[in-house]
C-alpha cells in the first residue's frame, strides 16, 4: 500500500488572515507569547499576541483529511507553536511539524522566526519531509516567497509526484473552495 498523502498547513495568511479585516465568524483565540522587548510584546502587554482564528477550520480540515486519506502536518514558521496555540484553538489534534533549519530563520519583528535572504524559504524542508509522498500544501506565499533556485529544485525533486500548491489569499484566509480543490485533487490520486 502506498504511503498516505500529505496535507500541509500554514498559519499566517491561511488559518489567520493577515492583511484584511477579520470576519464576525472568527471567534477562536490563540495567544502566542511574544519575545520580551519587541514591539508586539509592548502592544500586547507582554502577555502575548492574540490571533483570531476560525473555530470551524479544525473540524473541516480533520473531515477532509479523513475522507481523502491525508495526513495533516504543519508547514509554518510557527513550527511547534502551531501545536501549542493554533491547533487547540481550532480543534486540531497534535500533528507533525516540518522544522525549518535555523540558518534559514532570523528573529522577525515580533521575536518569532522570519526568513533570511540566504535561505530557501520552505521549499527544501518541505521537499525533504514529503520525500516521494503526494502532497497538497495550503500557503499564501508561493509566488511571493522569492528563492527561485530553491523553488526550481523543489519542482525538480517533485517531478512526477502528485503535488498541489493551493494558494490562499492572505486577506481572506482559508475558504471552502480551497478544501474542495484539495478533495478533488486527492480523489484523483486513487481513481
Amino acid at each position: 500500500m502506498a504511503e498516505q498523502a500529505l496535507l500541509l498547513l500554514d498559519v499566517d495568511g491561511v488559518l489567520k488572515p493577515v492583511h484584511g479585516p477579520v470576519g464576525s465568524a472568527i471567534a477562536a483565540i490563540a495567544t502566542r507569547p511574544t519575545a520580551a522587548g519587541t514591539a508586539a510584546a509592548t502592544r500586547a502587554g507582554r502577555d502575548g499576541l492574540r490571533v483570531r482564528l476560525h473555530p470551524g477550520h479544525g473540524a473541516r480540515l480533520r473531515e477532509l483529511a479523513s475522507a481523502a486519506n491525508l495526513e495533516l502536518a504543519w508547514a509554518t514558521t510557527w513550527q511547534h507553536d502551531a501545536n501549542r496555540y493554533v491547533g487547540p484553538a481550532i480543534g486540531l489534534p497534535e500533528i507533525p511539524v516540518i522544522e525549518f533549519p535555523t540558518a534559514d530563520l532570523a528573529p522577525g519583528p515580533y521575536g518569532w522566526a522570519a526568513w533570511t535572504d540566504t535561505g530557501g524559504w520552505k521549499w527544501p524542508a518541505v521537499a525533504a519531509h514529503a520525500a516521494d509522498r503526494p502532497l497538497a500544501w495550503l500557503d499564501d506565499d508561493f509566488e511571493t516567497s522569492g528563492y527561485p533556485e530553491a523553488r526550481a529544485e523543489f519542482d525538480r525533486i517533485r517531478e512526477g509526484i502528485p503535488t498541489l500548491l493551493c494558494h490562499v489569499d492572505p486577506r481572506r484566509g482559508l475558504h471552502a473552495e480551497h478544501l474542495r480543490e484539495i478533495a478533488d485533487w486527492a480523489a484523483g490520486l486513487n481513481p
